[in-house]
């Protein structure tokens, strides 16, 4: 059977981001999905079976589906391919690339993600567990004992009753564990959190007066 991609995976191609200079890993998630929908994840590996026409033929239809999601400065990247395997593998090498600066910023990075009381401490799991992937696709790995100290080290003062718990369980403490008692946690009791309306960036905690 010739390959179709149906109007309903056209929409979901429409929730990818556009692939610009700092959202490679973001950009792979979204495209995955999409890839999911046609049955065509072996676009992200080692491309089509040879043998198999109709995955050859998908290969080369989904190539504009794929260019059409990357900025016009990076679009000359595909010029020479046929096929969104080669295509993807080019990317891939191209945003992958692992250099100094790169590598630099991408830490930077991990080591300032903010956390925002006002949102669900899941929200704050999730960012800094994305901005761990970023050095990783570069070739940087970044240990579970990192990725814990980075969770626990920006962690809102409204949360420093559990912090210290946990910090008082380190070294033996596993990422997973961590992970696990801050998602079940909440602030402070204690702790009021002052929200201005025209800043959010004013929030404030402070300790309630003992009783």
């Amino acid at each position: 059977m010739a390959p179709t991609i149906t109007s309903a995976l056209t929409i979901v191609l429409t929730t990818v981001p556009m692939l610009g200079k700092d959202n490679w890993a973001k950009f792979g998630k979204g495209f995955k999905v999409f890839l999911l929908g046609v049955d065509a994840l072996w676009v992200m590996g080692k491309g089509p079976k040879a043998d198999e026409s109709d995955q050859v033929a998908l290969d080369r239809m989904l190539l504009p589906y794929l260019y059409t999601k990357i900025e016009e400065q990076y679009q000359p990247l595909l010029d020479d391919f046929e096929s969104a395997t080669a295509a993807w593998a080019a990317l891939k090498a191209h945003f992958e690339k692992s250099s100094m600066s790169t590598r630099m910023a991408a830490r930077a990075e991990l080591h300032s993600i903010p956390h925002d009381p006002t949102k669900d401490i899941d929200v704050y799991i999730r960012a800094v567990g994305d901005a761990v992937k970023k050095p990783a696709a570069m070739g940087v790995s970044i240990d579970s004992t990192i990725h814990k100290d980075v969770l626990l080290m920006n962690l809102h003062p409204a949360f420093h009753t559990v912090c210290t718990i946990l910090l008082a369980r380190s070294p033996g403490l596993k990422l997973e564990d961590c992970i696990t008692q801050l998602a079940s946690s909440s602030s402070d009791p204690g702790v009021v959190l002052k929200i201005e309306d025209s800043d959010i960036s004013s929030l404030a905690p402070a300790a309630s007066a003992p009783r």
